[in-house]
C-alpha cells in the first residue's frame, strides 16, 4: 500500500473527540407512515413540553415519558423528531439543554457555578454526555468556551486611553490659554491623557527654566479635573508635563 493510500485510510479512520461520529442520513420507511396532520399536531405538542415546559432539564425524561404525555407511541414520536426537527430524541433534549447552558455559562449570576453544577443543571446525567453533547453543539468545550468568552467580554471593557496634545508658548495670551485650557479640559472628560507642550525658540530658549509658571498655571486652572501625572521637564527645544482625569 503506497504512503498516500495510508494517509487516506488515517485520515478516514481518525477519531473525534469524546467519541463523537459523523453524521450519517438515514431513510426510515416508518417517517412516510404518520400523517402531515398528526405530525404537525405533535410537533407544536413536542415544542411546548420540551421547550416552552423545558422538560428537557430531567435527566430522566426519556421518550417513553414523552409519548406517553402526547398519547402516542415511541415509533409515531421518533417519525416526527426525526422529520421534524432532522434528529433524534436524545439530540432534541441534548440541542437545548447545550442552548440553556450556553446561557449560564457566560451568565453574570451563575459564575460562582462549575461547569459540572451547571451540567446539571440543564439535565445532563453525568460530565462525559454533557462535554460530548456541547462539543458536538458549539464545536469547543464548556471551559474553553467560557473562558473565551470571559475574554472577550474583559477586552471590551478596556478602554483604549489616548494621549492628546496641546502645544503653549512662553509668552501665549491670556484668551489663548483659556482656549488651550478648554481644550484640554475636553480631553480630559473623555478619559484621555494630555500631553501640554511648551515649544522655544530662539532667544526663548536661555529663559526655559523660568517660564516653567506657564505649565504650572496651566495644571492649577485644571486642577478641578485633572491632576498632574508627570511634572514639567525640559525635553531639547520644549518643556513637556503630563496630566490625567482625576479619579
Amino acid at each position: 500500500m503506497s504512503d498516500l493510500e495510508n494517509n487516506a485510510q488515517e485520515k478516514g479512520t481518525k477519531k473525534r473527540p469524546y467519541n463523537l461520529r459523523e453524521k450519517k442520513e438515514k431513510d426510515a420507511a416508518y417517517r412516510s407512515l404518520i400523517r402531515p396532520e398528526l405530525a404537525d399536531e405533535l410537533y407544536d405538542k413536542i415544542l411546548n413540553i420540551v421547550v416552552v415546559q423545558k422538560k428537557y432539564r430531567d435527566a430522566d425524561y426519556s421518550a417513553k415519558d414523552l409519548a406517553k404525555e402526547l398519547q402516542t407511541n415511541t415509533r409515531y414520536l421518533s417519525a416526527v423528531v426525526n422529520s421534524r426537527f432532522g434528529m433524534n430524541y436524545s439530540c432534541l433534549l441534548n440541542e437545548y439543554r447545550v442552548k440553556e447552558a450556553q446561557h449560564l455559562l457566560t451568565d453574570k449570576r451563575y459564575a460562582d457555578k462549575n461547569v459540572e453544577e451547571i451540567s446539571t443543571m440543564v439535565g445532563f446525567a453525568n460530565r462525559q454526555s454533557f462535554y460530548a453533547a456541547f462539543y458536538k453543539n458549539v464545536g469547543e468545550t464548556p471551559n474553553g468556551y467560557r473562558k473565551r468568552h470571559a475574554e472577550k467580554e474583559a477586552k471590551k471593557k478596556q478602554k483604549t486611553i489616548d494621549i492628546k496634545e496641546v502645544r503653549l508658548s512662553p509668552n501665549i495670551d491670556t484668551n489663548d490659554l483659556k482656549t488651550k485650557v478648554n481644550a484640554a479640559r475636553k480631553f480630559l472628560s473623555k478619559g484621555d491623557r494630555v500631553k501640554v507642550t511648551l515649544r522655544f525658540r530662539g532667544r526663548e530658549m536661555a529663559h526655559m527654566a523660568s517660564s516653567r509658571h506657564v505649565l504650572d498655571d496651566f495644571a492649577e486652572l485644571l486642577a478641578d479635573v485633572a491632576t498632574v501625572e508627570k511634572a514639567p521637564k525640559i525635553e531639547g527645544r520644549s518643556m513637556t508635563m503630563f496630566l490625567s482625569e482625576k479619579r
